[in-house]
């Protein structure tokens, strides 16, 4: 009874961690997934976990759809590190995430809107502090960060089109480094 009772509990435990979103859109196919000391070739069916590292390769972009509804858009020759993520609807979420090569495009979710300060975002040079709102950060080769806030748009092929009212809102963010803490909205 007692192994059938810590069975059950890792077993729990375990799921906790598991599936905490997926990969909803994917163009080619070099997208390989570090989890647990293994690596594999990632699909569109590919759930992602918390400690997971996202590679994807040249000629592949993708995006992944928290449970949170946050997205998180790769591009090709990128790597996001999903360091903790957790969502409860109801509070107590939080996520940490880190760009450690290349071009990632972040649209906060549900965590963000329960309390933005428990989305934890980082690349070498810099942390971010989401406040509702769309941005990207490129991290290059030798570990340079840019980080660009986007405004939110309902449908993003507007995005350019500043003339359709209501349709694009900016939110804010705080970036901060080595050199001080700049303000963006």
């Amino acid at each position: 009874m007692k192994h059938l009772l810590a069975l059950l509990l890792l077993a729990l435990s375990t799921g906790v961690q598991a599936n905490i979103g997926k990969i909803t859109e994917l163009r080619g196919d070099a997208v390989e997934i570090k989890r647990a000391g293994k690596s594999f070739k990632a699909d569109k069916t590919t759930a992602i976990e918390s400690n997971d590292m996202v590679s994807v390769g040249s000629n592949t972009s993708l995006t992944i759809t928290f449970a949170d509804n946050s997205t998180a858009k790769i591009t090709e020759n990128s790597k996001l590190i999903i360091d903790d993520f957790v969502y409860d609807p109801k509070g107590n979420s939080k996520a940490g995430m880190r760009v450690a090569l290349g071009t990632v495009r972040m649209a906060s979710g549900g965590i963000a809107k329960q309390d933005s300060k428990n989305v934890n975002i980082k690349t070498p040079t810099a942390a971010i502090a989401v406040r509702g709102t769309d941005f990207a950060m490129t991290v290059s080769e030798l570990g340079e960060s840019t980080v660009v806030l986007l405004p939110t748009c309902k449908d993003d092929r507007d995005a350019t089109r500043v003339e359709l009212p209501g349709n694009c809102v900016c939110g804010a963010i705080d970036v901060e480094t080595s050199s001080g803490r700049v303000s963006m909205a």
